[in-house]
């Protein structure tokens, strides 16, 4: 009872009473932790290509701290401190990840986005074979642009020019065979469906 009592004490301080950032030892344990989680960062966005959340890591290191019989760090019992430091390794981990995955996305987003008309073109394309029951040509269009078209085309590119840049192409060479397959389709659904309903009205 006295714990839960201690507890919601804790939770229920004022402004004033909340631990700050710049207080010496929230500062230096802060930085020590921003640094890990660069590191972290740095190494699993390299080998796995995720980012991940160091919150965890931030508040378990805060807790292990707080065990230690010194007055200096039983500080960080504190449900706020934590919190900060939670906030700050999450925060260095973040920033870290998106500055590595800034100079990769925006050459990426550029190439991408030369092929967004014949995407919009496929899902509307897609939708129209879904709407007049013909569901497996929409999922034929999409088998066939992701696994004949964009991931060999992918693998051809980095292994023919060894750039990453060159790689992004596969998805504007893979929208427009997707779009002239859907085309074809297209053609066979009005042919198959729209005619005959033309004929039947006249």
């Amino acid at each position: 009872m006295k714990e839960n009592q201690q507890d919601y004490e804790q939770l229920t301080i004022s402004v004033k009473e909340h631990p700050k950032l710049w207080e010496p030892t929230v500062l230096i344990f802060s930085i020590v932790m921003c640094v890990l989680g660069c590191i972290i960062g740095m190494e699993l966005i390299v080998n796995t290509g995720t980012t991940p959340n160091t919150s965890l890591v931030g508040a378990l290191f805060a807790i292990l701290i707080s065990r230690i019989p010194i007055t200096l760090f039983k500080q960080f019992r504190s449900v706020h401190r934590q919190n900060l430091i939670q906030t700050a390794i999450s925060g260095a981990t973040f920033s870290i990840a998106n500055c590595m995955l800034l100079t990769i996305g925006v050459p990426a987003l550029r190439t991408i986005s030369y092929c967004f008309v014949a995407a919009g073109f496929g899902i509307v394309g897609s939708s129209v074979f879904q709407a007049l029951g013909h569901g497996g040509l929409s999922l034929a269009v999409s088998v066939v642009r992701q696994l004949v078209f964009l991931l060999p085309s992918a693998f051809l590119l980095a292994r023919t020019t060894d750039s990453l840049d060159a790689v992004w192409w596969a998805f504007p060479l893979a929208e427009s065979f997707a779009v002239a397959l859907c085309t074809l389709f297209l053609s066979w659904v009005y042919h198959k469906e729209i005619v005959p309903m033309r004929e039947r009205k006249t």
